[in-house]
Order: structure tokens, then sequence, then C-alpha cells
């Protein structure tokens, strides 16, 4: 928050802000966290993500990490070190995390059309 107060430069900010978030979910992911729930805490990225870098940056940002924690999940399922996610588990995730995806999709682009709609009704007055 000084970074911004000091820059006035937000789209450094929100990357910064995203950035930070991604790598925190990541090693969730890869960690496990208390009794494997790590890839849980990733249903939280589409909303900020969304938000502070919009539609299209924010939905490559939700597609890039999906894409890469599913492979992440796949290839290193095997290993020692990696928490040992059933399918199951996995399914649930993905399909989770895509229905929270689409649905911050679905409610930026409402709030986008309705602040256009809103500008438009209350410009001309």
């Amino acid at each position: 928050l000084m970074l911004l107060k000091w820059k006035k430069n937000y789209l450094l900010v929100s990357r910064l802000i995203i950035a930070m978030l991604v790598v925190a979910m990541y090693f969730l992911l890869v960690v496990g966290g208390s009794a494997n729930i790590g890839p849980v805490y990733s249903v939280l990225l589409p909303l900020p993500a969304l938000y502070l870098m919009g539609k299209r940056n924010g939905g490559i940002i939700i597609v890039a990490y999906f894409v890469i924690s599913l492979v992440t999940i796949l290839t290193l399922r095997n290993t020692s070190w990696f928490p040992d996610y059933n399918y199951s588990y996995i399914a649930r995730f993905s399909v989770i995390y895509i229905v929270i995806s689409v649905l911050a999709l679905l409610y930026q682009d409402l709030a986008d059309r309705y602040q256009h709609d809103a500008t438009l009704f209350f410009g001309s007055c």
C-alpha cells in the first residue's frame, strides 16, 4: 500500500498483489497445507484477478494458473515429497475452480455493463 501511495501506479500494485497471491496459492498447492487442502485456497484467485486485472488479463491469469496447477498435480503426483491428492479430489477441485471462475467472469461482465449504463444515464443529466 505504501508503494501505491508513493508511485500512484495502480497497475504495478495490482500486478504485485496478484503475483503474491499466485505464488501463495501455488505454494499451498505444492506443499499441501493442513490435511492436503492446499488446492482449496486456489478458488480465492479468480475474484481478485478479475477485479484488479480486468477481464482479459485476469482471465489469462486464471486459465494459466489452472493449467499449471493441473499439470503440476498430474506430473508430480507420484513423487515422494508431493501431497497425495486422489483423482476424485483433483476432479472436484477442477470443477469448483472452473465454476467459480465462470461466475466471477459473469459478475465482472455485469458490473462493467452496469457501470457503463450508469455512466450513460447519469452523464447525460
